[in-house]
């Protein structure tokens, strides 16, 4: 054994580092059991609700040849430019084509595999090259950085993110060396690498990547004004080639963002993260809830003890301690003043997940600590014990300070104890044992990975995992239905009521009405709200879509899926049914709809209104009910107020709290719908749940926080809705008003009636194009489509273009037309792609000629 390992020379550390973190990240997913043999998928959060489904739809757009700019499977109908450049044209995503049939969860573990490990290459590749340290401890600090909180964490959520990580040292290798052309040439595919595959993180690395730079500039040695233009025309060059020959990306999706903004975009909350949380997340323990200040900044407590000694060390240059000094100073007020953090955000407010750019921050810890390390024999052993003691007592008081995971305090506490207890054990056996290095260096990896692989499990260990049985029923169901009404070719869109995925039409490839998208169309979603539908900032479910509004959005079949937690021997439990309702994706209104406005939060009086501006006629689908609603309260109180009502209970006193509004059956002739009206938006973790439901099934908590339309449940004897309080949600939540309507199916009838009269009937279509012809009245002359209003539509009728208008809110797209028959045609056209392609032409052809030059100069001096 020690023969073996003694043939591995330091120009193999790289790729030991890399297995061995691979290795690591692997015993980390299966402890918790998100492997293909265990409980749990490994698909969480954003992975699986948006990464995997837009990987999925990218692929399946090239396999079928359509179009990659535009796609009718997410948000009605949306430019993805955004989509593309945030989500899917990371190269590691091309293991979705290649590997098309293989479960979705083993690629994933592959690809967060591949990651990881290049992460810590990479940062191997940093050490030997920039830092000159090609000895074990090269390893050790590489597994830190790929093992840290960061990677673990996030690439189990979001793997995208880690673009950003294994390119950042590469990329700072890169800037160290810029001296010539073929260093030059490098540092630009860096970039534009980079750009391409995560432009959001790609932001964060060129903004420190620059400071770094200036860093190096100041600080380095001393050259003529001469060489400093040089180096300034070298590196610029390089960022500025780099962005051009991303520009057939970054171009669309710039456009992208300028055009869709919010005008009424989400700002950033205050701060209240502290210096103690910093030092607080550098330890043992580390796992990252959804909305707290503590940034993941753990990559073992070796990088702790070592940390301190660096800036007291006489033997490393004052300006290397004042520019990585500088640096960790740097990236730590990011985390501290909020106008630098949304600096660092791009100023796009991070919901949910903050710290984004944390990264950087563990990056330069393990550089410093690394460094360090060299001089470790050198270190007193007595005052790194008093240090550690100090380590442990501050925990423990911080431990008990910080806004953090309440369980396991004590098992932290012992864990950050033995585990830095254990270090010194090894430094003490490393300076007595001076004939067996190896087995020293074996045993420090050893312990190491444990460590590592120990925080990794308790920051992704998550009780609440999807279960794998449960996705596995979840998916074979929604393949079966997709497929069945697939056989329909026509143009049409679907609602599947019950899907684990939000983007379940993304990741199957059928035009649903749901979307979770950063790409957020402000506009539509929107609309959607005011027609009763849950939304949240940058997501639409399909919960709240009534027949009215499925009718309206050319929904054609409705799908109920089974429970997913439910065990089934065979395939085909789901339930199809076509709606009688259905309209075309266009159809002709009056014209009135051209400057049309919601009236009112009550998306029942909303829902009629819009219909009645349509048709022309008075319409009442729904038709307000206020007798017979009853109200109980178990363990809960209900407080009116002049402004709003207050549901409340005790958690101190009881374990849960529930009021039911419900409505006797012997009363009620027709189903009743009802919403509870308040302002909030944004859906949070932490509010009351809806028992029963088919939403209910998927997620538990949250809903109540959106005001969408909810249909009362039937039970033995009545219809009802039952909102339940505990200690997982919250103690108080408010509402503005309660209202009940029923529903009328007749009223819906006779309306489709009279805006079915004259529909386009559409004869080809395809991502990003339609066809088709119709007859316009002389009454209704106002042609109104489903398609989301973008500028980047042309419209033609009968040859001849058009203008187009944006009407209900600027969500959708409409045209005036003269009474007739007509053929008309759709085409969408990139904005910002022509420009794009013409930038990234160009910036390819410098690069070429830089390289066609140093090729021929370097063939001159060899004749």
């Amino acid at each position: 054994m020690e023969k073996f390992l003694a043939k591995i020379q330091p120009k193999h550390y790289g790729i030991v580092a890399a297995v061995l973190s691979a290795l690591g990240m692997y015993m980390i997913l299966s402890t918790c059991q998100y492997l293909s043999t265990g409980k749990f998928i490994i698909l969480g959060a954003d992975h699986l609700q948006q990464y995997v489904p837009y990987a999925k739809m990218f692929m399946r757009d090239i396999l079928e040849g359509e179009s990659i700019w535009y796609s009718w499977n997410t948000s009605m109908g949306m430019n993805t430019s955004l989509v593309n450049a945030y989500y899917v044209l990371s190269p590691f995503n091309l293991l979705y084509l290649i590997f098309w049939p293989v479960e979705e969860y083993l690629v994933a573990t592959a690809i967060i595999l591949l990651k990881i490990s290049l992460c810590a290459y990479t940062f191997h590749v940093f050490l030997n090259r920039v830092m000159k340290i090609d000895g074990v401890e090269s390893i050790l600090f590489s597994i830190m950085y790929a093992l840290s909180t960061y990677m673990v964490l996030y690439s189990y959520l979001f793997n995208s993110w880690l673009e950003g990580a294994y390119m950042l040292p590469l990329i700072l290798t890169l800037i160290y060396e810029l001296k010539d052309v073929k260093s030059h040439i490098k540092l630009t595919f860096a970039y534009a690498f980079l750009f391409i595959s995560q432009f959001y993180f790609a932001y964060m690395v060129g903004i420190f990547s620059f400071v770094f730079w200036l860093a190096l500039m100041i600080l380095g040695d001393k050259t003529s004004v001469s060489d400093i233009v040089k180096k300034v025309v070298k590196y610029f060059g390089s960022v500025l080639l780099a962005i051009g020959i991303s520009a057939v990306f970054i171009v669309p999706t710039l456009y992208f963002l300028i055009t869709n903004m919010a005008p009424d975009a989400t700002t950033f909350d205050e701060l209240s993260t502290h210096f103690y949380d910093l030092f607080f997340a550098m330890f043992w323990g580390n796992r990252i809830p959804q909305d707290n200040n503590i940034p993941a900044l753990y990559c073992g407590l070796l990088v702790v003890l070592l940390l301190p000694f660096y800036f007291v060390n006489k033997e490393i240059k004052n300006k290397e301690k004042i520019m990585y000094g500088g640096l960790i100073f740097g990236v730590g007020i990011t985390m501290l003043i909020n106008p630098l953090y949304q600096l660092m955000h791009a100023f796009d407010s991070p919901d949910l997940f903050n710290f984004r750019h944390a990264f950087l921050l563990v990056f330069l810890l393990c550089v410093v600590a690394c460094r360090q390390f060299k001089y470790i024999d050198k270190m007193n052993i007595y005052i790194v014990a008093i240090i550690a003691g100090i380590y442990s007592i501050l925990f423990f008081v911080l431990d008990s300070v910080c806004d953090f995971d309440n369980n396991y305090k004590i098992v932290r506490l012992v864990v950050n104890i033995v585990v830095l207890v254990a270090w010194i054990g090894v430094w003490i056996l490393k300076r007595r044992v001076k004939n067996n290095a190896m087995m020293i260096s074996i045993l420090a990896i050893i312990i190491l990975l444990i460590e590592l692989c120990g925080n990794g499990w308790y920051a992704i260990n998550d009780p609440a995992a999807d279960r794998e049985d449960s996705y596995t029923v979840w998916k074979e169901e929604i393949t079966a239905a997709v497929e069945e009404f697939s056989e329909d070719e026509s143009f049409y869109r679907s609602n599947i009521d019950g899907s684990v995925v939000v983007n379940s039409d993304s990741w199957f490839g059928y035009n649903g009405l749901a979307d979770f998208c950063s790409a957020e169309d402000y506009y539509v979603r929107q609309a959607c709200r005011f027609l009763g539908m849950s939304t949240t900032t940058r997501k639409t479910d399909n919960f709240g879509a009534t027949p009215p509004v499925e009718m309206l959005l050319g929904v054609k079949y409705h799908v109920d899926l089974p429970s997913p937690f439910l065990s089934y021997e065979t395939v085909g439990n789901y339930n199809i049914k076509e709606n009688p309702y259905y309209l075309q994706i266009g159809f002709m209104v009056e014209e009135e709809l051209e400057n049309y406005y919601f009236p009112s939060y009550d998306s029942f009086e909303n829902i009629n209104s819009i219909l009645s501006t349509m048709s022309g006629d008075e319409v009442e689908c729904f038709v307000p009910f206020d007798n017979n609603v009853l109200v109980t309260c178990e363990q809960a109180e209900i407080e009116p107020t002049e402004d709003m009502i207050i549901i409340s209970y005790d958690p101190e006193k009881d374990q849960y709290g529930m009021v039911t509004y419900y409505i006797p059956k012997e009363t009620v002739t027709s189903p009743i719908y009802m919403q509870f009206i308040h302002d909030i938006s944004l859906e949070d973790p932490d509010s009351p749940f809806i028992v029963g439901g088919k939403e209910n099934l998927v997620r538990q908590k949250g809903l109540l926080t959106v005001p969408y339309i909810k249909e009362m449940v039937e039970e033995e004897d009545r219809y009802a809705v039952t909102i339940v309080m505990n200690d997982n949600t919250m103690s108080n939540w408010y509402y503005y008003a309660a209202v009940f309507y029923e529903y009328h199916e007749d009223a819906l009838k006779k309306v489709y009636d009279n805006l079915s009269q004259a529909q386009l009937e559409v004869t080809e279509y395809a991502d990003g194009y339609v066809k088709g012809h119709v007859n316009v009245s002389e009454d209704k002359t106002l042609l109104f489509t489903t398609i989301p209003y973008d500028e980047g539509w042309t419209v033609s009728v009968d040859g001849k273009k058009v203008e187009t208008i944006a009407v209900v809110e600027s969500a959708f797209l409409a045209i005036q037309l003269e009474p007739g028959c007509h053929e008309i045609e759709f085409e969408y056209h990139v904005p910002g792609l022509k420009e794009g392609m013409i930038l990234s032409g160009i910036s390819l052809g410098i690069v070429l000629m830089f390289i066609l030059t140093g090729f021929m100069s370097k063939k001159k001096k060899n004749i």
